[in-house]
């Protein structure tokens, strides 16, 4: 089979670049050694993190927005439900700039 981009490991990162590179409409093939949800990856487990507030990283925010957009997207073209959000607590030097947007479902 022909494909214009091969995608070795389809994790979190890889199986996010091959969704945006078909929704271009680029020809892609993806490789996983693994099954679906398996524990040897960056993110094995079934709960993550996904925070706006960063100590002193006031350029990062912005992506982290975008990326939020990007879950909503895939929620909705997929009909299935991966992002619930909730609050959370940050505990630090009072000196630290805190960068921090609000997300509202």
């Amino acid at each position: 089979m022909d494909a214009e981009v091969g995608i070795i490991g389809l994790g979190a990162m890889g199986s996010m670049t091959m969704w945006q590179l078909v929704r271009q409409g680029t020809s892609v093939l993806g490789f996983e050694q693994f099954h679906i949800g398996h524990d040897r990856s960056a993110l094995g487990s079934d709960v993550h993190l996904f925070q706006t507030i960063y100590h002193n990283s006031l350029p990062y925010v912005p992506f982290l927005l975008d990326a939020y957009e990007e879950w909503l997207t895939l929620e909705e073209q997929t009909n299935t439900s991966l992002l619930t959000l909730t609050k959370g607590l940050v505990i630090g030097n009072s000196d630290y700039q805190i960068c921090y947007k609000s997300l509202s479902p």
